[in-house]
């Protein structure tokens, strides 16, 4: 995603002219800096268009914030300081171009370095959901019924299992196209000798 992209789509969702929209994503990614690691910065900054790259200050020291302290912050950094709630939905705007425009390990590392309390304002909620009930329905199908003799692990079975069944699909291939094709051969000839 380009520049114009990103602030056209984050224009779109905030209502701001492009000039606001430019100044509160450089507001967002500096309070972003100041709470990431300075690699993880670097890295970010690294995926971005370029006119972020000396607009955006990569600080050594992280700086500890609550996502409520966030917002407040990057709304403190705006020429025209803004209500709460829009800062909250526009710093969310942000975030959103920002993980389209980023592979997703970095929106990864970013939300690992954020931690637990970032999912919701970085729009994170569905896939913490989703890998919520993926690890509850690895621990409830794994676990044996009250009484019941435990499972066996299934990544040793896996393991073992997986050339075994490997081998089988290559041999049934084989099988097959070496009982076809004389088959095919045959029936070509029936058919020519009935013409």
């Amino acid at each position: 995603m380009n520049y114009n992209d990103m602030m056209r789509t984050v224009a779109g969702a905030t209502g701001l002219t492009r000039r606001q929209t430019d100044e509160f994503f450089v507001s967002t990614l500096t309070v972003l800096a100041e709470v990431l690691s300075a690699d993880e910065t670097r890295d970010l900054l690294a995926q971005l268009p370029k006119t972020f790259h000396d607009r955006v200050p990569v600080t050594g020291e992280r700086i500890p914030m609550r996502p409520i302290e966030f917002v407040a912050r990057v709304s403190d950094l705006l020429a025209v300081p803004i209500s709460p709630e829009d800062a909250e939905h526009r710093v969310r705007s942000v975030f959103a171009v920002i993980t389209t425009a980023v592979n997703a390990g970095e929106i990864n590392d970013i939300a690992d370095e954020l931690g637990d309390e970032y999912t919701e304002l970085l729009g994170r909620t569905e896939q913490a959901e989703r890998e919520e009930r993926r690890a509850h329905d690895r621990a409830t199908a794994s676990s044996p019924a009250p009484g019941a003799a435990p499972l066996p692990d299934t990544s040793v079975l896996e393991t073992v299992t997986r050339p075994v069944v490997h081998a089988l699909a290559v041999a049934a291939e084989v099988a097959v196209v070496a009982i076809r094709t004389p088959v095919d051969a045959g029936l070509r000839v029936a058919n020519s000798l009935r013409r």
